[in-house]
């Protein structure tokens, strides 16, 4: 692992997590900007409303988050990791709990904390729940100041950038009729009339703060599954709790500090103390002769007087008028929405009908040597793994019997029906390709295999000898005569 595991407060672990960001940037903002770009650019050019584009970009965070997610989890672990990777592995990071996260969890608080759970653990439904209790009894609160702090950072990043783009745009040192008080600025409160500019500011706050938000929920994850799992708990744990009491209170007073120091006048009265000296002096530099200089300006004025105010239209009239605007925006966008969905789906119908030589060819596959700490390859196996495993079962060796029917396995499926297996893989994703490759019942016997190997292996539940002779008995039927996939087609 290349993150140092050891015990941290909570705010030392979202401190770890912008480290992480910082450290991964090119990973990490290049899949976000990989996956986030296109779909922001088609939705600013779909909606004439800018504000309904903004609303969708803001609902489908979820989305990027588990694909960062995804990266993060894989380059702590050393593995290598970047677009096509995560692109690739869309299918496994998108489920399960995708659904769930766009709709009745898309205002929880701790959304980057709880994240893993169901993004990595592959949890759902009751067992998540519980799963979430456990991990949030003591790390929620701070995953909540996490999610009320970034929301700030993106408010004030976007309002930075709408400053800085009316600070670059030219002015002409000519200060407008209105005296500059009417011009158009960025107004939260007006959600029907969000330009481009609004959008494309909030665009960008959203890139610059939402990777972090990620890394640093990822990393409390990583925190509080270091003190479940590895270390005393109680006296850990009250450490902790100590730590965040601390840091809270310090934290308040800080805030505290930094609202005494914003209220207080002693600023505004040196200005003002100093504002008659500042006008003489600009006065004196003024009537120099550099500044005697004089422009003749030419301009066209109307002559007619400006209408006071336009009749407003009744709030009646209004009202619809503004509710048919909404339905004919959203029925737009959702027509989009469609065309966006079943233009992939008929492209991926029309893929599988294609000759085989149209469709791309897949990278070289190298088998793994070693799965699990086991050895797969075929010369470290007996030639008949049936009778040997029979032997050492009958021998009372029933943790070696199963783990050579387990090795001899894998082999099989590595090496003669060509399933790709990598070497950061789990025992689940080794039954979900099993699953695919073998026949209903060479299915159930891998399946049967790997669940008693797991309970002896990791539950220290030994099987009975009736069950481990069965395996033995049985493993032949499937793995020593049968037929692999791709010799039927060459036969």
């Amino acid at each position: 692992m290349v993150v140092g595991v050891r015990p941290r407060s909570g705010w030392e672990s979202l401190d770890l997590g912008f480290q992480m960001a910082r450290q991964w940037w090119r990973q990490v903002w290049g899949i976000w900007f990989t996956l986030y770009l296109p779909i922001a650019i088609v939705a600013m050019a779909v909606f004439p409303n800018k504000f309904y584009a903004v609303l969708l970009l803001w609902w489908l965070k979820p989305l990027f988050d588990r694909a960062i997610l995804y990266a993060l989890s894989r380059l702590v672990f050393s593995e290598r990791s970047g677009v096509r990777e995560a692109l690739r592995a869309a299918r496994d990071w998108m489920r399960p709990g995708l659904f769930l996260a766009l709709t009745l969890r898309r205002f929880e608080l701790a959304r980057s904390f709880q994240l893993p759970v169901a993004a990595l653990e592959k949890q759902n439904g009751k067992s998540a729940q519980q799963r979430r209790a456990v991990l949030g009894s003591r790390m929620r609160g701070t995953a909540v100041w996490l999610t009320v702090v970034c929301l700030h950072f993106e408010f004030i990043a976007m309002g930075a950038l709408f400053a800085l783009g009316n600070m670059l745009v030219p002015s002409a040192g000519e200060i407008p009729e209105d005296g500059g008080s009417s011009g158009d600025g960025f107004d939260f409160s007006d959600l029907m009339s969000w330009n481009l500019v609004d959008a494309v500011c909030y665009a960008g706050a959203v890139s610059l703060i939402e990777p972090f938000y990620v890394a640093a929920g990822f990393s409390l994850y990583l925190n509080r599954r270091t003190i479940l799992e590895g270390w005393d708990m109680e006296i850990r744990l009250r450490q902790l709790g100590n730590r965040l009491r601390s840091a809270a209170s310090a934290a308040t007073a800080v805030l505290l500090c930094g609202f005494l120091m914003i209220g207080s006048p002693s600023n505004t009265t040196h200005a003002a103390a100093a504002g008659p000296d500042a006008a003489e002096e600009i006065e004196r530099i003024l009537d120099s002769p550099d500044f005697d200089q004089y422009r003749e300006v030419t301009r066209w004025r109307s002559l007619e007087k400006k209408k006071e105010k336009d009749k407003q239209e009744p709030r009646f009239d209004q009202f619809w008028r503004n509710l048919a605007l909404l339905i004919s925006d959203m029925s737009q966008g959702l027509m989009w929405v469609a065309i966006a969905i079943l233009v992939p789906l008929l492209l991926y119908v029309l893929r599988n009908f294609l000759p085989e030589h149209f469709t791309p060819k897949s990278e070289k596959y190298e088998p793994p040597a070693n799965l699990f700490g086991l050895n797969v390859t075929p010369e470290s196996l007996p030639a008949d793994v049936s009778a040997a495993a029979t032997q050492l079962a009958r021998a009372g060796r029933l943790r070696e019997a199963l783990s050579l029917l387990y090795r001899g396995a894998l082999s099989e499926l590595i090496h003669r029906y060509r399933v790709v297996v990598h070497a950061g893989d789990t025992e689940g994703d080794c039954t979900e390709a099993a699953l695919r490759a073998l026949d209903k019942p060479g299915a159930e016997y891998f399946t049967g295999l790997v669940g008693t190997w797991q309970q002896l292996a990791y539950g220290s539940t030994p099987p009975q000898l009736g069950e481990v002779d069965a395996l033995c008995r049985d493993w032949a039927l499937h793995f020593d005569t049968a037929e692999s996939p791709l010799e039927a087609q060459r036969s």
